[in-house]
């Protein structure tokens, strides 16, 4: 409700947002609002509600891609205590660095460049939301992906050592610290892990960027997606050289080498996970009652808005 006379001050108080004249309207009104309009302009309040829906979908998107890669992370990490040495001690997937790498320069930042993406003209065909940010859809969402990630990553570990390296975890003694040629098997499985992970977080970024439509009808734009495309490449830019520098592989990741077979299971492996988030994304829309009012999920306008779209 908006207003600017002192017989306008009861409905805006009683309104669900009631905002008042900045220039012409009365001190009673503006008393009794909640937003009070400093420029007398009625399309602003067209930006400013287009302005809290992007920040409200980009927080969305922001925890979408952090939470769900924890989830990877734990998931693997919980699923490797089955497999034991030769001790019957646990032989880990990802060491402690790998996972503050993880967290730290690979999903933040990616997480981050989501928060601050631009709005399409999508966001003004939503009608007005009911509960925060958390609801039932963003839970499942974790889940699935964590689960799915953390499922392919584990997989592709234990791959390396079983199919390529033709190897079984009993024949390793304490190879969770120290390098040594007899745990260079398990170095590398852990290297071809960690970098599957590490890439296929960035590939989630873009999958994170609409709930429900498909990755690829989603547009990308430099103007609207600059942050997210560089946090891709500075992440490209400093993961790749952890595996092939003596020391930052063996002594501080405690993984080894990526070969040949490895680049060829993440490749594949990244294909996968997005070809299982685009048949999940298939299915909400199928399932899941629309996002916006009068249109479809995958009919959505990506346009971003305009000054002159709020006239």
């Amino acid at each position: 409700m908006t207003g600017d006379g002192v017989n306008d001050a009861p409905a805006v108080k009683s309104a669900d947002v009631g905002i008042a004249m900045g220039f012409g309207g009365s001190d009673v009104t503006r008393q009794a609002s909640d937003i009070t309009l400093t420029d007398d302009n009625f399309a602003t309040i067209t930006m400013a509600v287009f302005e809290g829906r992007r920040i409200f979908a980009n927080t969305r998107k922001f925890a979408l891609h952090l939470v769900s890669a924890n989830v990877a992370e734990v998931f693997a990490m919980v699923l490797a205590l089955a497999v034991r040495d030769a001790d019957g001690g646990f032989i880990y997937p990802m060491s402690a660095v790998q996972v503050l790498y993880l967290n730290m320069l690979t999903s933040t930042p990616v997480a981050l460049a989501l928060g601050v993406e631009a709005g399409g003209k999508e966001l003004m065909r939503q009608p007005p939301r009911q509960g925060g940010v958390w609801n039932r859809e963003l839970v499942s969402d974790n889940l699935f992906y964590g689960i799915v990630l953390g499922i392919i990553s584990l997989g592709i570990y234990l791959l390396t050592v079983w199919w390529v390296r033709d190897m079984d975890f009993s024949e390793f003694r304490d190879c969770n610290s120290d390098y040594r040629d007899d745990c260079a098997p398990i170095f590398d499985a852990r290297a071809v892990g960690f970098y599957f992970l590490s890439l296929c977080l960035l590939a989630h970024g873009f999958v994170c960027r609409h709930l429900r439509r498909s990755t690829f009808k989603h547009r990308i734009t430099w103007e609207g997606s600059k942050f997210l495309i560089g946090a891709n490449i500075l992440a490209i830019v400093l993961v790749v050289p952890t595996a092939y520098i003596p020391f930052i592989n063996h002594e501080v990741f405690k993984h080894g080498t990526v070969d040949g077979w490895g680049w060829l299971m993440i490749a594949v492996g990244i294909v996968l996970f997005v070809a299982i988030a685009e048949v999940y994304k298939w299915v909400k829309r199928r399932v899941c009652k629309s996002l916006y009012s009068d249109i479809k999920d995958d009919e959505a306008v990506e346009a971003p808005i305009s000054d002159e779209d709020s006239e």
